[in-house]
């Protein structure tokens, strides 16, 4: 009989600076973020948003037990350096942050530095049971469905300064959404296959209408999630205030550092 030995496994030692996630290896630093804006790095997860690197926060800023309405949350980022996170970039946040909770992907701080699962996780619950306005308007225009959508960037002489554009086409109907049909306003494109919410994957979708009694200002765009689901909704008051309700804020940076992130 001839001797045959089956093949043994080789070990495979993942290097120190690298991360094993499924099948994946991940750096364990990438660039830090690059700004003039005074905050906690450790507090702020960078996000791809299109061709850029962007800083958003990991949790919500409150105002206290009377809350802020829309216009004056994004006053008192503003006087930070920092806006209001628009739509696009949360829903990229949300859905990076279950992606690495379900070890699908990572997240680094603005140092630069990974997210470690536990962090992960307490950010994930953060963001699963949150209820916050986005930074978008919805006036009367010359877009999809008759209207525009402004983005709030600066303020200047004490008066808002803000981007307009007509709003691209999206889902038309409430529905279930996949969250990463998202277009380049953040507006969901496609229904979900599956009529199961999944967080960072599939939400309801309140799109866009106009505003009959006010359509000069429109309607602003918020969201909220708990245990059994999540909505993007199109349509709120932008009035409205509470203790609970608040904003995530971002910071846009002038490029990402080559080298590693720090502690």
């Amino acid at each position: 009989m001839n001797k045959y030995q089956l093949p043994k496994g080789e070990r495979f030692e993942v290097p120190q600076d690298k991360k094993l996630v499924g099948n994946m290896l991940f750096p364990r630093q990438t660039g830090a973020f690059q700004t003039s804006v005074n905050m906690d790095f450790s507090k702020y997860t960078l996000v791809q948003d299109g061709d850029s690197v962007v800083a958003v926060s990991v949790s919500p800023r409150y105002f206290g037990n009377d809350g802020k309405d829309f216009y004056d949350s994004n006053t008192d980022a503003l006087k930070d350096g920092l806006i209001v996170t628009p739509p696009r970039r949360f829903l990229r946040s949300w859905a990076d942050v279950n992606s690495a909770l379900k070890e699908e992907g990572v997240r680094y701080n603005a140092y630069g530095n990974l997210i470690e699962p536990e962090q992960n996780a307490q950010n994930a619950q953060v963001m699963n049971t949150t209820w916050v306005y986005l930074n978008a308007r919805f006036p009367r225009g010359a877009g999809f469905r008759g209207l525009d959508i402004v983005t709030i960037t600066g303020i200047k002489d004490g008066k808002f300064v803000f981007t307009r554009m007509p709003l691209s086409p999206c889902l038309e109907e409430v529905c279930l959404a996949n969250v990463e049909s998202m277009n380049e306003q953040g507006m969901l494109t496609q229904k979900a296959k599956t009529n199961k919410y999944e967080p960072g994957k599939i939400i309801n979708f309140y799109p866009p209408i106009l505003r009959k009694d006010k359509p000069e200002e429109g309607w602003v765009a918020g969201f909220i999630a708990n245990s059994v689901g999540a909505g993007f909704y199109c349509y709120w008051n932008g009035s409205f205030r509470g203790a609970s309700l608040g904003v995530f804020t971002s910071a846009e940076g002038a490029s990402v550092a080559e080298n590693g992130g720090k502690k």
